[in-house]
């Protein structure tokens, strides 16, 4: 298992498996040789947009493990 920081390393890559729960507030993303992808979408209400937040190695291995 190994971590990816960038979203653009999924590229060319198979997803095996996507934990999207509606009760959740972050999205894991695992490729068939992995490698874990977690992100988290943020509504900023002050630029009325919506920020997407890449968990860092650190980070994803507390969410994970």
């Amino acid at each position: 298992m190994y971590f990816i920081s960038e979203p653009n390393e999924l590229i060319g890559k198979e997803i095996g498996f996507i934990h999207a729960n509606r009760f959740c507030d972050s999205t894991i993303i695992v490729t068939k040789d992995g490698g874990v992808l977690i992100v988290k979408q943020v509504f900023d209400l002050d630029e009325d947009q919506t920020n997407t937040i890449v968990f860092n190695e650190c980070r994803a291995k507390k969410r994970v493990i």
